[in-house]
Formats: C-alpha cells, structure tokens, sequence
C-alpha cells in the first residue's frame, strides 16, 4: 500500500472508530427511553422500531471489528503519526499531518519514511474543543498524537 493511502487509511480508520464508538451509548438510551416510549404510546410500531435497532446493531458490531482489525494492522507500521493545527489568521489554519512510516522495500528491506501533508481548512470546521482552546489561551498551534488517540479510543470500544 502507498504510503499517502496508509495514512489516509488510518486517519479513516480513527473516524470510523469515533462514529461507532458512540452505538453503544445511542443502543442504551433506546433501550432505557425510546423502546419504553413506543411501548407505551406506539405499541404497534415498537416491533419495527426494536428491529431496525438490531439489523443496526449488526452493522455497527461489523464495523467495530473491521476497525478494530485495520487500526490492528495498519499501528504495525506507523511508527509515530500527528495532527498539528496552526492558525494563521483569523479564519484560516493550517492541518499539518505528519506519520513516520516503517515500510518493506520489495528486496525486503525495512525503510523509514516520513511522510508530511498539509492542507488548508476553515476555523469553523474545527473541532469545538480545538477552536475552544484558540479562543480561550490564544493558542496558534494545537497538536494531537494520533497514534495514542486511535489507540485510546479503540481502548474505549473494548470496554
């Protein structure tokens, strides 16, 4: 696999991550307030409502695992991998992702490769807690290790 399609990937594999691992709370409040709610009010719909949740819940479990597995495979070869956000003005910030990479040459060599990319994005479409902590302690840079937040939350799903 391409080094920029290894990041890209794993940085995929952490959002999917994040977006499932909030099932198990989504599944507990249907289960302590909505299921009861349909009983109640909608009894005849309540069987539709509790089988929509399981054939969700089937994909969310699928998808949980997938992640687990490609995070799995892919933290074999990332040595280190690191978000930096540093804002430039007002509206504009620079995203500055940085991975070092151990990868197998095709003679069987191992190299280290560190690959940089940058891109431009809005302050709007920044995380809350990161615009937050610009605002608040005038920050001009934020930086996440990546590789022990994917790590963490993964951790979390476990539990």
């Amino acid at each position: 696999m391409p080094v920029p399609l290894l990041v890209i990937a794993a940085l995929g594999a952490g959002l999917l991550a994040v977006a499932v691992a909030v099932w198990p709370k989504i599944l507990s409040w249907s289960e302590e307030t909505l299921f009861p709610w349909f009983h109640q009010h909608l009894p005849q719909y309540e069987g539709f409502v509790r089988q929509a949740f399981a054939n969700l819940d089937k994909v969310a479990v699928a998808v949980r695992r997938v992640a687990k597995q490609a995070w799995g495979k892919l933290r074999e070869h990332i040595l280190k991998l690191s978000c930096e956000l540093q804002r430039n003005s007002q509206n504009e910030t620079v995203r500055r992702v940085t991975a070092w990479i151990e990868k197998t040459l095709a003679t069987g060599e191992r190299k280290v490769a560190k690959v940089v990319t940058e891109q431009e994005v809005s302050f709007e479409d920044l995380p809350d807690d990161v615009r937050q902590e610009f605002i608040r302690h005038g920050a001009a840079v934020h930086t996440v290790d990546v590789k022990k937040a994917r790590d963490q939350e993964l951790l979390q799903l476990e539990a």
